[in-house]
Formats: structure tokens, C-alpha cells, sequence
């Protein structure tokens, strides 16, 4: 039994409303700064080929995944 079965559904959509508005700005500042990480040549600083490169290292981004944000960010 989950945390949320007993939740009325007018509650319920309030908090996945809420939820998916957290994880967007949490995006958008995780975005501003991987475009400053980027102008700042951080991924040089640990001997990655590029930010893509890093954010695959050290996030676990799919590289492809990984150059779209960064595309997103400095583009």
C-alpha cells in the first residue's frame, strides 16, 4: 500500500501539479549551471573531453542526453 492510496484525488493531482512545478525549476537552475560549469572550462579542470563528457561521468547522463543539455544551456 502506497503512501498516496488513501489520498483524495483532488489532493492527489494537486501534488503531482506541484511536484512537476518543483522538478521544473529544479531543471532550470540544474541547466544555469551547467551552462556556467561550461563557460567556466570546468570539465578541462578534471580531464574531460567536454561538459558532455562530464555530465556522463559524473551524472550518469547518456552522452546524447548530456550534449542536449549542454546544447540547451550554451546554445
Amino acid at each position: 500500500m502506497s503512501e498516496f492510496s488513501g489520498m483524495a484525488m483532488e489532493r492527489l493531482e494537486a501534488e503531482i501539479c506541484l511536484s512537476a512545478a518543483h522538478l521544473a525549476a529544479a531543471e532550470c537552475r540544474w541547466l544555469l549551471m551547467i551552462g556556467e560549469f561550461d563557460r567556466r572550462g570546468g570539465a578541462q579542470s578534471w580531464g574531460a573531453l567536454s561538459t558532455a563528457h562530464w555530465l556522463n561521468w559524473r551524472c550518469g547522463l547518456a552522452l546524447g542526453a548530456a550534449r542536449e543539455r549542454v546544447r540547451v544551456c550554451v546554445g
